[in-house]
């Protein structure tokens, strides 16, 4: 027995690596960042490589250097858990939304900071936010009854316009990389594409319970949606027609990303791990078991060396994903 059992982790270990060896790639634990007190709610990378952000229940957000780790600032402000951050491409400024009795949305300077304007509107948490790829406009979305998606002016805090058609609270909105569409998904188990200049909407229906996460890949083709039903699921995003679906999660699927060649998607879960995706084939690559707790938040750096976690076990973990050298 004792035999076999070695036998059988030999041919793990082997297809791992034949795997491995077959992408060109491979996936190691590079560093931990510890700092955070309480549960880890998201982590964003700026789109230069430089910092990562994360944003916790212990009502802070931290700025990390992602080359060494080291912990650079810790922004302080909101009185509830953060539940959601962004970071402009350009890298000047923080967006994060904070739970309920605190409510507000803050914009920092990155560099600095310093707040520089709060944006008030929720009446519940703030769960989701995002910056548009020109880094005018910020989307927002909450437990709010009404449902809707607020669009703010970055510069001066004003709310622009509201996006309706949502029945149940929005847990993800994120803009495409061209900056055509907002793409929501929400505790209605639908995700809607909107169309900023024209008004349509499409709705994408296929999960049957909540969507927690949206991500749209490089190329604005695709949209990757990660579901309390424990699947990821690929879409067309000019059509909505659903393409693929990912299934190997053993619980929840809280956040989900597309890597920037459009190869892989990564995705974090309540089943403690990071798992790796090959997009086309849609089989489940890596299996990443270093958190604890349930993974809340992946990111993937723009050049696709780096994966990014957030979990409840209250750490941020870099994962170094390169290509491998024959």
């Amino acid at each position: 027995m004792k035999r076999a059992l070695v036998l059988l982790a030999c041919l793990i270990v082997s297809c791992c690596m034949l795997t491995a060896a077959e992408t060109g790639r491979s996936v190691d634990l590079a560093r931990t960042l510890v700092g955070h007190g309480r549960t880890v709610n998201q982590v964003v990378v700026s789109n230069d490589g430089r910092f990562i952000v994360s944003c916790s229940d212990d009502n802070t957000v931290k700025i990390w250097e992602l080359e060494t780790g080291w912990e650079l600032r810790t922004l302080e402000g909101h009185s509830r858990s953060v539940l959601t951050v962004a970071v402009s491409l350009d890298g000047k400024y923080v967006v994060s939304g904070a739970g309920t009795f605190d409510s507000s949305i803050k914009v920092w300077e990155l560099e600095t900071g310093k707040v520089l304007r709060t944006l008030e509107g929720h009446s519940i948490s703030v769960k989701t936010v995002a910056i548009s790829p020109d880094g005018k406009t910020i989307a927002s979305g909450s437990d709010t009854f009404d449902s809707s998606i607020k669009i703010w002016e970055l510069e001066t805090g004003k709310h622009i316009r509201s996006l309706e058609g949502h029945s149940r609270p929005i847990n993800s909105v994120t803009f495409s990389p061209d900056g055509r569409f907002v793409v929501s998904g929400s505790n209605d188990n639908s995700i809607k594409v909107w169309e900023l200049e024209t008004g349509r909407i499409l709705t994408l229906e296929g999960h049957s319970r909540s969507v927690n996460c949206v991500s749209v890949s490089a190329d604005s083709k695709y949209v990757v949606s990660a579901s309390d039903d424990n699947t990821i699921k690929i879409w067309d995003l000019e059509t909505g027609r659903e393409i693929k679906t990912l299934k190997g999660h053993s619980r929840s699927v809280n956040s989900v990303v597309v890597s920037p060649d459009s190869k892989y998607v990564i995705s974090a879960s309540d089943d403690n791990t990071v798992r790796i995706w090959n997009l086309e084939t849609a089989e489940m690559i890596w299996t990443l078991t270093d958190h604890s707790r349930s993974v809340n938040s992946v990111a993937v750096t723009s050049d696709g060396k780096f994966i990014v976690s957030g979990s409840a076990d209250n750490t941020v973990r870099i994962w170094d994903f390169t290509e491998t050298i024959e």
